[in-house]
């Protein structure tokens, strides 16, 4: 399994001239989230394959952490469809 990129490494990457900077920001808070739950979804697979005695201790974590991307993806789509965004660009 590849490790997940850091957040230099995503914020290096060539960004789109159409959009705004809160829409990268946006954008960016929205992939870090994604990235947090794969994060303690894979540290619970490997406590669960290693045997660890309380492998439930990620649940709570996965579930806020599910929560923040929730909020995260619904912010950005909310910016999309603003409309003051289309002249922003």
């Amino acid at each position: 399994m590849k490790p997940a990129p850091n957040r230099e490494t995503t914020s290096q990457r060539p960004k789109s001239r159409l959009m705004c900077e809160e829409c990268r920001r946006l954008l960016e808070d929205f992939g870090d989230a994604v990235r947090d739950v794969l994060t303690l979804n894979e540290a619970h697979f490997l406590a669960v394959i290693d045997g660890d005695v309380d492998p439930h201790r990620f649940e709570i974590l996965i579930h806020v952490a599910n929560e923040r991307k929730q909020n995260a993806k619904y912010a950005y789509l909310q910016h999309l469809e603003c409309r003051d965004h289309a002249e922003e660009i």
